[in-house]
């Protein structure tokens, strides 16, 4: 066994690489795995790497107490070694690495290779352990043989009974199945050197050997691979393919083989990836190695193999000299620049003939295009780089106000100051030019000669003049009324956006299939979709309200008549609000398209509605009105005469007792008899119910007449309280809708409750409106054993008296109490109510009165209307 370099010689930062043989040195097999290895593993960065090669000599030692020896050496040799990488070949390192490489090498990652019947299983349990597979080719040399003697019977397969050859033996059992039925395969028995060499000088035609890996016989002798491939190949009278490079001797043909060398390299590949930080663990095994087609010409020369027959890319050794194959690049190259020479000749007769012919078209080519130059309608030019003019021709001088290109030349010293407007754009453009950037179609704002300014489009690039010198060369045209249009095009945009978009009307442009190409600012804010993400979508996926009547929007784009429709109700956040739809059809010879415009009238609706409402109500006030006074009267009468009937029987009036005698009966008869019958009780409820009647009366006389009648004063916050519950109880009980008396009232006032400046009539008017509102609501509540009850609280809060109104009816959602007190919104059916009770009692509130009005509530609870009025200064009283 050899040792590179001593286990004890160990540099400090060093990497150390252990190369484990299966065999011994001097094997052409071993020594091409040792080749490979080291021509790949030594390339920088690795070229620094310390290797140790060892050879465990399994070929010519076997057996435990062979292995118990090597262990001791190992374990003495890299005792102080600590190795980053170990290069194992062949199935008896792999082997026993499996066993002892943590007990002898501290677990380091290992690098196998030509290990025969590899399984993924073999190392399913050991850690950093990968490698090359040394897969044989079988199939494809059996192919091989099988196209070049298609005659063949038997396939003779030679490998000796060591391990390795064990392992190729059970490979090919399994390979060769799929040719079985083509050719019968013979496997040698365990013979010695002589009998096998014997067998195959015996074999008749129909017969072909096929070398494994042979090392060993049955008694014990040896010889090399090179030797055996000499032996059985020097004189066999059959055709000898073989598996591996080193049996291809004498006389063997050849087949797809297994290279030691190639197969090295591919394993010093995986060790470079460890070296340099990758995990062992995740790095897969190879199972396809470098085989090659590889052929030995004087085997195929004796038993007439061509070179046609061949595999593509086969390697062909031992050809026989060839001056054409030795000197094929220089003899081609030579009939290549006899060749090239020749054409040269003609290409030059050629080119001195399209030379003359091309100084005729240059002379004519270049007075067409001075023509051209001189009479284009955009300005020409060429400039140096320090902003002289070289040249220009009549329009650009023309452009800038100079009679001829020559005046243009000698009057303009300084492009960037006598041209440029603004002197900085002509160095932007110029660094643009110096790196190469072409100038097309920008816009330059520059200077006529008359001082105004005028807009160009340029074109500018740099270009070289016949003896280097880098200029500038390009056009430029007038584009100042064009500029001018623009601007003013632009401006008459904006203002028409402009007025669209402060339009309150939502208004959309479709064309005729009903895609959208215009929004305004109220359609993004009603719809919350930018313009940008709405264009091109169909105007019902935006509006989707519209869908009813798009067959009526196309029938007014196709005629051209203008459609509209009035106060189209439309649910919306649990309202409805009515709007007119007007469709303007779009005069366009390009495309057919419209307007819609929706706008928002129920305000009007609501208002209209208003309206007839409070003609109703003034008819029915002037009616209550005159009802009243017509009351009066019979109710004076009433009163009058049941106060006088109780005069007439009253014990203490002489006249009534004398009248009571003259009619034979005593006075206290007759007033027992009318007591005993409950006559004085009645008339007391007579006069009781008419002076209520009679107050109920004037209380609506004075309720319906104008507020000048009251005017602000002072007043009692809880006075005003009751006077309104007093007037709305009577009201209920007059309409009937319901029992107001089930109502039950808690009061909560504070004593000494201060006064506060109000316009009673006008309160009194926002309690009522209050006390309607929720006795209506709790009139629609269930309540079961539980009763509706009115909650009224006054009481002072710094400057102001704070009165609530409190029931226990059903509530209100949030977005309800949200918007309860805007105008025109209200939850009651069509008919029942306006939505201006609540409006108004905030207006008078907190508009006239200065003071404040809120709403809470909890839904399916109660409902608190807090409202607070100043109190009334000392220095107002």
């Amino acid at each position: 066994m050899f040792l590179l370099l001593p286990a004890e010689v160990q540099g400090y930062g060093s990497r150390h690489v252990l190369i484990l043989h299966s065999y011994h040195s001097g094997m052409s097999w071993v020594d091409n795995l040792e080749k490979g290895i080291r021509d790949e593993l030594l390339l920088p960065p690795n070229d620094e790497v310390i290797v140790h090669t060892e050879y465990m000599d399994t070929k010519r030692n076997r057996g435990q107490e062979f292995y118990d020896r090597l262990i001791r050496i190992y374990k003495e040799k890299y005792r102080n070694v600590d190795l980053d990488l170990i290069l194992a070949t062949d199935n008896n390192a792999f082997d026993f690495l499996l066993k002892h490489r943590d007990e002898l090498f501290k677990g380091a990652p290992v690098v196998f290779g030509g290990v025969n019947n590899f399984t993924d299983d073999s190392i399913t349990d050991i850690t950093d352990f990968t490698g090359v597979a040394e897969i044989i080719s079988f199939g494809e040399t059996v192919e091989t043989i099988l196209r070049q003697f298609p005659d063949t019977k038997e396939i003779y397969v030679v490998n000796d009974y060591l391990k390795t050859g064990r392992a190729w033996h059970d490979s090919i059992l399994k390979a060769q199945k799929p040719y079985e039925d083509k050719v019968k395969f013979t496997h040698n028995e365990n013979l010695s050197i002589r009998a096998l060499r014997e067998k195959v000088l015996s074999m008749q035609p129909g017969s072909v050997v096929l070398l494994g890996v042979y090392y060993e016989d049955r008694n014990g002798e040896y010889l090399t691979y090179e030797k055996l491939g000499s032996q059985l190949t020097k004189d066999s009278p059959v055709p000898v393919y073989c598996l591996v490079r080193f049996n291809l001797r004498d006389n063997a043909i050849g087949g797809k083989l297994i290279s030691g060398y190639h197969h090295g390299r591919q394993m010093s590949r995986l060790g470079r990836r460890i070296l340099a930080g990758e995990k062992a663990s995740d790095i897969p095994v190879v199972k396809i190695g470098g085989n090659a087609f590889i052929f030995n010409w004087l085997g195929m020369n004796k038993f007439g193999v061509s070179m046609e027959e061949l595999p593509p890319d086969s390697v062909v050794i031992n050809e026989p000299y060839s001056f054409y194959r030795e000197y094929f690049a220089l003899i081609w190259t030579g009939i290549a620049l006899i060749t090239v020479l020749f054409l040269l000749v003609v290409i030059l007769s050629s080119t001195v003939l399209k030379l003359r012919r091309t100084r005729r078209e240059l002379t004519y080519s270049e007075r067409k295009y001075r023509s051209i130059f001189d009479n284009a309608a955009e300005g020409i030019f060429q400039s140096s780089l320090d902003g002289k003019i070289l040249s220009a021709n009549k329009s650009l001088a023309k452009m800038f106000g100079y009679d001829s290109p020559e005046d243009f030349e000698t009057a303009v010293t300084d492009i960037k100051d006598d041209l440029y407007a603004n002197s900085s754009e002509r160095d932007e453009i110029m660094g643009m030019i110096l790196q190469g950037k072409r100038i097309t179609g920008h816009h330059v704002q520059m200077k006529h000669k008359k001082g105004w300014k005028l807009w160009a489009s340029v074109n500018f690039r740099q270009a070289t003049t016949q003896d280097g010198t880098v200029i500038v060369e390009g056009s430029l045209i007038d584009i100042t009324e064009r500029k001018l249009a623009e601007e003013e095009l632009l401006r008459i945009r904006k203002y028409l956006a402009n007025i669209i978009d402060s339009m309150p009307s939502l208004l959309v442009g479709v064309d005729l299939e009903g895609r959208i190409t215009l929004m305004n600012r109220t359609a993004e804010k009603s719809t919350n979709i930018a313009t940008m993400q709405a264009m091109g979508k169909n105007v019902v996926e935006i509006l989707p309200w519209l869908a009813p009547y798009m067959s009526t929007i196309k029938d007014s784009i196709v005629e051209h008549v203008p459609w509209q429709t009035s106060k189209v109700p439309r649910h919306e956040n649990g309202e409805t609000r009515y709007e007119n739809i007007t469709v303007f059809p779009l005069s366009s010879d390009i495309s057919k398209e419209a307007v819609i415009r929706i706008d928002n009238v129920s305000r009007s609706v609501q208002m209209e509605r208003m309206m007839v409402q409070s003609e109703k109500m003034m008819s029915v006030g002037g009616l209550a009105a005159g009802m009243a006074h017509e009351i009066n009267n019979p109710l004076a009468a009433v009163i009058g005469y049941a106060h006088n009937i109780k005069k007439r029987i009253s014990a203490e009036g002489n006249k009534n007792r004398r009248v009571a005698e003259d009619c034979g009966v005593s006075l206290e008869a007759v007033c027992d008899y009318l007591r005993r019958r409950d006559v004085p009780t009645m008339l007391d409820g007579i006069s009781e119910s008419g002076e209520r009647a009679a107050r109920i009366v004037s209380n609506m006389l004075d309720f319906s007449r104008k507020n000048e009648s009251t005017g602000t004063g002072s007043h009692n916050a809880a006075e005003l309280l009751d006077e309104a519950l007093k007037l709305a109880t009577n009201v209920y009980d007059m309409q009937r809708q319901f029992d107001f008396r089930r109502i039950q009232v808690v009061r909560e006032y504070e004593s000494d409750l201060p006064d506060v400046t109000c316009d009673g009539n006008e309160i009194t008017q926002v309690f009522l409106n209050l006390l309607k509102n929720g006795a209506e609501a709790m009139a629609e509540k269930e309540y079961g054993d539980d009763s509706p009850t009115f909650i009224l609280r006054a009481r002072t809060d710094n400057d102001l008296v704070l009165i609530e109104i409190e029931d226990n009816g059903p509530g209100m959602p949030e977005h309800v109490r949200r918007r309860v007190m805007e105008p025109f919104f209200t939850t009651k059916p069509v008919g029942r109510g306006t939505g201006l009770g609540l409006s108004v009692s905030y207006f008078i509130v907190t508009d006239l009165h200065k003071g404040s009005m809120e709403v809470r509530s909890e839904e399916g609870q109660w409902t608190r209307f807090i409202i607070g009025l100043p109190i009334q200064r000392e220095d107002a009283a």
